[in-house]
């Protein structure tokens, strides 16, 4: 090991799992997902490329020795110092391992870029290895993986691939360190998989549900990708707010326009590595939680695509639709009382302004999360939290609150459509409702939290799922667990779907833990 784990060590995990009369070894996600460089690039669910490996996989012992012996004794010190640490730092790890490959590199890179072996990778890999590897080197290059914001190339053409493939390109020997990395962690994953096999286990991956949105895969496609939307999930007991991945959600129907060969493609690429595969999330195949990019938390979201309710829909119910009530934060005197207490005039004065009937709304300037967000930051760096006598946090906090405190939230496609604002029975919106429109309202939710989308769901979720399920002969296990629609367990029997099962955490909520002989046959 090199301060980390690699795909050698790999090798160790699977001898202790056959010699304990196991059979299958888990692994989380291993794409790379470097965008910063810093130890927030340490979560593995947010890829940068859903067919790059991660370089700090890379295991040294199965690599040629650098030549120098000064740098050889130097990085094996460095190795000693990093294996040493109670946990490990990402950062240094991932800066030391970059070196070293960078010296490889120099060393070996000619001659291995001219070998058999991977002019073979090269014509198979190149579709997405080009497009990645001049990715890395323009991210490098900009100092930032928001191709947003760099001077060229911020978005991916048929001619840059030209261009920076062109060995006569100043660029190219930048681009092409990125294809000897990819190839170095293929043949040892590779290597790592037969070895798995001669031993009877079954390495099983990871297909995380989303891909970050500054990633190789939206720069090069991003007509597959909604980038005015978040993907999240809604509340549950470990997360009142729900929570808010950051990541775009999928626009289906360009995917579905061309047989969905983005995840076909995906799939098969995660054969090469795996005999089984874990689907993170299923239920983002029939609808996924999506936040608008002005929100923080996840409250403000709805499921997407679903059926969201008109108002005659909604007045059907008993309830009098009451359009300004219902969709904008409700916000009194004794709500801003009952949150920010002895700070409440201060939060009157700088934050809101009366509309009348004792009743008040965010000024401009704060009227969504995001606004909070950044003036939380920039008055936490000018040091002036001495105006108020809640924590900052707090007061920021509370006005998240505010702002996601609405009976229910416009579609974000279809202006007409509204869907009930989830978990709105603990904010005070609520509260203030009389007790038969408390009653109404609580049978249009549960309608439509579960049952008005099943069906819809149920085929959504057919489109997608049988093209991906025989893309490969991979068994094909899912995670599903969360807010789980009664259409799901349909769905996955009749793919025959693996279910998780987890005895201390039951889907029955009347169970506190679970029975395994009660587990359903595929899980």
């Amino acid at each position: 090991s090199f301060g980390v784990g690699d795909f050698g060590d790999l090798r160790k995990m699977i001898d202790w799992v056959s010699k304990t009369n196991q059979r299958v070894l888990q692994v989380l996600p291993i794409n790379d997902t470097t965008t910063t460089k810093t130890w927030t690039d340490s979560y593995p669910y947010s890829c940068i490329s859903i067919f790059a490996l991660h370089p700090q996989y890379t295991d040294f012992r199965q690599l040629p020795k650098l030549n120098d012996e000064k740098e050889r004794k130097r990085f094996e010190a460095l190795r000693k110092e990093l294996n040493a640490l109670p946990q490990i730092d990402y950062e240094r790890v991932n800066a030391a391992k970059q070196e070293y490959l960078h010296l490889l590199f120099e060393q070996e890179g000619k001659a291995m870029l001219s070998s058999a072996e991977f002019k073979a990778f090269f014509k198979e890999e190149e579709q997405w290895l080009v497009p990645y590897a001049q990715y890395s080197m323009l991210r490098d290059k900009n100092g930032t993986a928001d191709f947003s914001t760099w001077k060229d190339h911020t978005s991916w053409n048929e001619e840059d691939r030209k261009a920076l493939a062109n060995p006569r390109n100043k660029a190219f020997k930048d681009v092409a360190y990125f294809y000897f990395i990819q190839f170095i962690l293929n043949q040892q994953m590779s290597g790592a998989h037969e070895y798995a096999r001669s031993k009877g286990v079954v390495l099983k991956g990871d297909i995380p549900i989303g891909v970050n949105r500054t990633g190789c895969d939206v720069w090069q496609e991003p007509r597959y990708f909604n980038l005015n939307g978040q993907a999240g999930a809604p509340p549950d007991d470990f997360s009142v707010n729900g929570q808010n991945w950051g990541f775009p959600t999928y626009n289906w129907d360009a995917m579905l326009a061309d047989g969905c060969q983005w995840w076909v493609r995906r799939f098969q690429n995660m054969a090469k590595y795996f005999d089984a595969y874990r689907i993170d999330h299923v239920l983002g195949f029939f609808r996924i939680w999506e936040i608008p990019v002005e929100s923080v938390h996840g409250l403000l979201g709805h499921f997407s695509p679903s059926l969201g309710m008109t108002r005659e829909e909604i007045e059907a119910y008993g309830l009098h639709w009451q359009e300004d009530l219902f969709l904008n934060p409700f916000i009194t005197d004794w709500v801003l009382d009952r949150v920010f207490h002895e700070d409440a005039d201060r939060i009157r004065n700088e934050f809101v302004e009366p509309i009348g009937d004792n009743r008040y709304r965010m000024k401009p300037q704060y009227d969504t999360q995001r606004k909070i967000e950044k003036w939380y930051e920039e008055t936490k760096a000018a040091e002036a939290t001495q105006y108020y006598s809640m924590p900052l946090e707090s007061i920021r906090d509370g006005l998240y609150a505010l702002i996601s405190d609405v009976l229910f939230v416009r579609d974000h496609k279809d202006e007409n459509r509204f869907h009930p604002r989830i978990s709105v029975q603990f904010d005070f919106i609520y509260e203030s409702l009389f007790d038969s429109d408390k009653f109404l309202f609580n049978k249009l939710y549960n309608d439509y939290y579960y049952r008005r989308n099943n069906q819809f769901w149920y085929r959504e979720a057919m489109k997608k799922l049988p093209l991906l399920v025989q893309a490969t002969r991979m068994l094909v296990c899912a995670e599903d667990l969360g807010m789980v629609p009664d259409c799901v367990p349909w769905v996955m029997n009749e793919l025959r779907i693996l279910s998780l099962e987890l005895q201390s955490m039951p889907k029955d909520p009347s169970v506190r833990f679970g029975h395994l002989s009660q587990n359903p046959y595929r899980s």
